[in-house]
């Protein structure tokens, strides 16, 4: 699938990003790997029917910004809005995991003008949980298992909980993806999954599809849920762990597909 790479200055901060296919508008915003490589095969898989932008979020090692802030859910919100004026396109269909999940709920809430369907998997919803504390506790942990990870990440493998696909990654994208994982822990945690939604705003969130893994953590699972019948949203199961675009992508695309047909 042929791609078009450029740069966007927007919002104080250079954005790398990529376009293919032709259609509808669909756009991907990436999770905390903060780099749109990871999602290669889905934004292929999703550009045979639609045109697809994937870019890589502030402090992504391809998008730096001039100055370093603690990232919210608005700030990611406001740099999709800012690249979508910037490219001439009135509105689209977003899909986010982890920190991209807060960032496409922002966009459903602060710019519902702009929101055809919105995708979301598994959500960073650190105040939703009915386990508190747990998902930073597991950030925390998360290194007391590196002597035990040769190539890849504590992290990484335990949100794909698929070691041969994550290898399939472009070796680049993986370091990238490392080397991101040092920002994300200083301006991403803390910030961009400690906001919760009121019922009222949820109200005003159309559109909206939850998602989960079957083999993702506890906590996240139960947060994503209890947001989606908040909100009386539409929730289904994914045979995945938090990264299906990853593990799965072929069958992630499929899904995404027939709900937005069915809008």
């Amino acid at each position: 699938m042929k791609k078009k790479s450029f740069y966007l200055y927007i919002n104080e901060c250079n954005f790398y990003c990529e376009l293919r296919g032709k259609g509808e508008i669909f756009i991907i915003h990436p999770c905390g790997c903060n780099d749109c490589g990871a999602y290669e095969k889905f934004a292929n898989n999703m550009a045979k029917d639609y045109s697809v932008l994937t870019f890589d979020p502030r402090g992504g090692s391809r998008s730096m910004p001039d100055e370093d802030r603690h990232v919210t859910p608005k700030m990611m919100a406001d740099d999709m809005a800012a690249i979508m004026k910037e490219l001439g396109m009135d509105k689209a269909s977003f899909y986010g995991c982890s920190s991209g999940g807060q960032a496409v709920l922002a966009m459903a809430l602060y710019y519902p003008e702009l929101c055809r369907n919105v995708f979301v998997h598994e959500a960073a919803l650190q105040l939703d949980s009915p386990l508190p504390e747990a998902g930073f506790h597991m950030f925390q942990q998360a290194s007391t298992y590196a002597p035990y990870c040769h190539g890849f990440s504590p992290m990484d493998i335990a949100a794909v909980c698929d070691y041969d696909k994550y290898m399939e990654l472009d070796p680049v994208c993986r370091a990238r993806m490392e080397e991101n994982g040092k920002y994300w822990g200083q301006y991403y945690i803390g910030s961009a999954d400690s906001v919760t939604y009121s019922d009222e705003e949820l109200v005003r969130m159309k559109n909206v599809i939850i998602s989960t893994g079957v083999w993702s953590a506890a906590w996240c699972v139960a947060a994503n849920i209890s947001l989606a019948r908040r909100g009386n949203f539409m929730h289904n199961w994914m045979m995945s762990a938090h990264a299906p675009h990853i593990t799965c992508p072929e069958e992630l695309a499929r899904y995404v597909k027939t709900w937005m047909n069915k809008e």
